[in-house]
């Protein structure tokens, strides 16, 4: 066919894209290929909202229309001129002659949004292939970017411009240098991130975000609904959604391999968040994409590690990390609660598998903390390791260590675990029975062991207090408690505690004769060891002719300093 246009009108339009020439030529070949006008209008000025028939007629959906998107109203559009076939005159083509194969290999799509003064309109056809639309050339500009089919989208700065035909599947995008937000379609489609602050919704398929420098130079974050890309060296945020795979210049990870976060334990991690924020969640991400993560701030708050530091807590919240996390904002701040609590150290001592597996760990604290928050919660671990008891049970420890529990804990993790040392030796009822004060305390209390490692790791290790109490003495200097408690030791403590004190009994040995008795009371851990193996045996039958009685007091001084 030949189309025919006025020179002067050629010189005074010109013939470019964007122009009205250029629209009027497609407009005609449409003519020629069968179409018809939009409406039932033909030459003439029709009127909007008169002589239209549907709603989207408009140059927007085909080049057949008389009214362009300051006409119809409804359009909300930049106003351009076609520079291609628009979707609804495509799909009436292939509807006459069936639809083309052209354009099946992998097509790279460069936009351009105007030819000089004039910008236009287009829509993408491709028959298949993977296929890039590339709108870097577009300059800066916030793009608003739509790959499914006849869907529009608005690049470089104008409205509604651009559109993908119908069965049209563009697979990759190369984004511009402004803020660019990009919808992806059902096939597996990956974002070449070229600037600025993006949001990408990846939709079906698997989704790839492709960065340009190390995987080191970005922190990630990763929340319920979707994640946070912070480029450190460009200062630039991204939010993805439904996006599986992040590509580097290095590397790669998958985001279901990334923890997931909530943004509240963000505003956790701030006192000034907590009181200012709160519980806005809206709020919070704010902050974090605006200014937080600019100012350098990251998020700490670990709601299992809260949950780990506190029974009540974790009785109320079980697994429930988010409730835990309102639960701190709310209340636990303002309560003084401390959200790094947890004790990373004593968690692992408290667990042989945890000893053995981290034994030769460098930041133990950091392992425990990781091992308890991912693992541990679930496995419903406890800290059981109590580092003053640990000490209170070994002079030797005590001596060295004094009241520094860290050093105590990494002693037994690192070696009193395999020397055989039990964390649980502390001898609770003969630390009561030691002392006057905690007996009159805890007689009538039903739990004396809980009581006294409760006092001893709380007060009496630091008040120095030690265990004095020998129950084999106690035993050995009445013949009525030998013969009730043979060789139980604890309940021998336990009556001391209970009754003997009161009743004035003497919790040292008694020697016997027939003019006087004498007592003595052995504290140090040598000459009770010295007593009861030369002189007591608990195995041994406990009867009325067990003791041998010395002949004289200086005898008895004798056979104790041997």
């Amino acid at each position: 066919m030949e189309i025919n246009l006025d020179a002067r009108d050629v010189y005074f339009y010109g013939i470019d894209k964007g122009t009205i020439l250029s629209h009027n030529t497609i407009h005609e070949i449409g003519h020629a290929l069968g179409l018809m006008h939009a409406g039932p209008y033909n030459g003439g000025s029709p009127t909007y909202g008169v002589d239209n028939q549907y709603a989207n007629d408009s140059f927007l959906t085909s080049v057949m229309s008389y009214f362009n998107q300051n006409e119809n109203h409804t359009t909300d559009a930049s106003f351009g001129y076609c520079a291609t076939p628009m979707v609804a005159d495509i799909v009436a083509v292939q509807k006459i002659y069936g639809a083309p194969k052209t354009l099946v290999g992998d097509t790279i799509h460069k936009i351009e949004v105007k030819q000089g003064y004039s910008p236009f309109i287009q829509t993408i056809y491709d028959s298949g292939g993977s296929d890039l639309l590339d709108v870097q050339s577009v300059g800066t500009f916030d793009n608003y970017i739509d790959l499914n089919p006849e869907s529009w989208s608005s690049i470089g700065g104008y409205k509604k411009n651009v559109t993908i035909a119908r069965d049209t599947i563009i697979e990759s995008v190369i984004g511009g240098t402004g803020n660019d937000t990009i919808i992806g379609n059902s096939a597996n489609n990956t974002l070449f991130k070229s600037g600025g602050n993006d949001t990408f919704y990846g939709a079906d398929g698997c989704d790839v975000m492709v960065y340009s420098m190390l995987k080191n130079d970005y922190k990630i974050y990763r929340f319920k609904n979707e994640a946070i890309i912070y480029d450190m060296f460009r200062n630039e945020v991204d939010d993805i959604r439904d996006v599986e795979l992040l590509r580097f210049s290095n590397d790669h990870i998958y985001l279901a391999d990334i923890k997931q976060q909530s943004i509240l334990e963000y505003t956790a991690s701030y006192g000034d968040l907590v009181q200012c924020i709160g519980n806005d969640v809206n709020a919070s991400k704010k902050h974090f994409v605006d200014f937080g993560l600019r100012e350098g701030r990251d998020i700490t708050f670990n709601p299992y590690l809260y949950l780990g530091s506190y029974d009540d807590l974790r009785q109320v919240f079980g697994s429930d990390k988010d409730s835990a996390t309102r639960h701190y904002i709310t209340h636990g701040f303002r309560e003084g609660r401390n959200p790094d609590e947890f004790k990373a150290l004593e968690y692992i001592a408290s667990h042989a598998d945890l000893i053995n597996a981290y034994t030769h760990t460098e930041d133990l604290v950091q392992s425990g903390k990781q091992h308890f928050s991912t693992f541990g919660y679930f496995e419903n671990r406890s800290v059981t390791f109590n580092p003053y008891l640990y000490l209170g049970s070994y002079d030797d420890l005590r001596q060295v260590f004094g009241s520094d529990k860290d050093s105590a804990t990494r002693h037994y993790i690192t070696h009193g675990f395999r020397e055989g040392r039990n964390p649980d030796e502390f001898k609770a009822l003969e630390y009561i029975a030691s002392h006057a004060d905690l007996i009159n305390a805890y007689t009538h209390t039903e739990d004396l062991v809980q009581s006294g490692k409760q006092h001893f790791s709380t007060f009496g290790y630091f008040e120095n207090r030690s265990v004095t109490f020998n129950p084999y003495l106690y035993l050995g200097g009445y013949d009525d408690l030998r013969q009730v408690f043979g060789s139980d030791k604890d309940s021998a403590t336990r009556h001391y505690i209970t009754h003997g004190f009161r009743e004035g009994r003497n919790p040292g040995f008694m020697y016997r004769d027939d003019s006087m008795q004498h007592s003595f009371s052995l504290s140090e851990k040598s000459q009770e060891h010295k007593y009861t193996s030369t002189f007591f045996d608990p195995k041994e039958d406990l009867s009325e002719n067990f003791f041998e009685w010395p002949n004289s007091f200086q005898d008895t001084i004798l056979d104790f300093s041997e």
